[in-house]
């Protein structure tokens, strides 16, 4: 009796369109088609004005953080660094991933804007883990 209500509910759910089955037992044969790849990423740089001055107190955020506490601010030189553990990035090419950055004065001088920082990969992952990225000398521009 079991075995019959199992063998019916894999029918049921695989005729509303979920699969039965895991992507490690069909990895060899195509890709999974569900999930979200994740990676290890650090950014670091300067933030500067259009005179190549630095700027205090700007915001940095990862465009898909939900939470506003995830946010870094620049230093006095303008500097900053953002680290994530499990974040996404975005990919534009077959070779090259960018990390989308939010890039905010709270003071309301500059203009908001979003912000591609371009990474290099230094340790290959694995599976949905991509690796380890990172940027070590993005600079930002604000305008007004």
């Amino acid at each position: 009796m079991k075995n019959l209500v199992l063998k019916i509910s894999k029918w049921l759910f695989t005729m509303m369109g979920f699969a039965a089955v895991s992507c490690d037992s069909f990895a060899s044969l195509s890709p999974c088609a569900y999930g979200t790849p994740t990676m290890d990423y650090t950014v670091m740089g300067k933030v500067v004005n259009m005179r190549q001055e630095p700027l205090e107190g700007i915001k940095i955020k990862p465009r898909w953080d939900k939470w506003p506490l995830d946010s870094t601010y620049t230093d006095s030189q303008g500097t900053f660094v953002v680290v994530r553990k499990g974040g996404a990035l975005e990919w534009k090419s077959d070779t090259f991933y960018y990390a989308p950055l939010i890039v905010e004065d709270t003071a309301g001088v500059y203009y908001k804007d979003t912000v591609y920082i371009k990474m290099v990969q230094i340790k290959e992952g694995d599976g949905w883990y991509r690796g380890e990225f990172e940027s070590k000398d993005a600079k930002i521009t604000m305008r007004k």
